[in-house]
């Protein structure tokens, strides 16, 4: 869902399908990935998705043209994972097979800052809301100790893990104050 809560997006394969919520009727369709597209995420404004796929390319997209205005591949393996920085200017996209997060400028799509974390595959990622760090977790299958991480955007310094053990799912609360994550035993935990 767009952060305005005007439209929500589809992954239709290798196509995104832009659907006006009230109306229902699709505004935009954003065609070029040549492999499954894996995750995605909305510029705080709205007016960019940028898309991560098995092709190993990562695309933002203008969502008024429906034009794509960057297009990289910043992994060995397919592009896992991606986040918007929250003034939009940044864009984070984390690997499958390297374990590197790798910042972008939006309007070059030139690299910033590569940080590499202690696993492969980066299977989920976000900003805080004050884009001073990034929080990203790796798949159950790869690591056992702690798979929630917390890393400075600005030197790429990890943070004390906040979990131990293997973690599902998390989110960051609006204000940057709360983390909640769920484990593999069925509990959420709120910090």
């Amino acid at each position: 869902i767009s952060p305005g809560g005007q439209a929500f997006a589809i992954f239709d394969a290798n196509t995104v399908r832009i659907i006006d919520t009230f109306e229902g009727r699709e505004v935009q369709s954003l065609t070029g990935h040549t492999g499954l597209i894996h995750d995605s995420a909305w510029s705080r404004d709205g007016r960019y998705f940028a898309t991560s796929g098995y092709d190993s390319s990562v695309r933002v997209w203008d969502v008024t043209t429906g034009k794509e205005v960057q297009k990289i591949y910043p992994h060995t393996g397919y592009a896992c994972s991606v986040a918007f920085s929250p003034e939009g200017k940044t864009l984070a996209p984390g690997g499958s097979e390297d374990g590197l997060i790798k910042l972008y400028d939006v309007a070059t799509g030139r690299a910033v800052l590569p940080i590499q974390t202690p696993d492969l595959s980066i299977y989920a990622i976000q900003f805080t809301p004050d884009g001073r760090h990034i929080v990203i977790n790796h798949s159950l299958a790869n690591r056992a100790d702690s798979s929630l991480r917390i890393f400075q955007t600005g030197t790429g310094a990890e943070v004390k893990p906040p979990a131990t053990g293997p973690v599902t799912a998390f989110a960051v609360s609006r204000d940057g104050r709360s983390l909640a994550y769920s484990n593999a035993r069925g509990s959420i935990i709120l910090l």
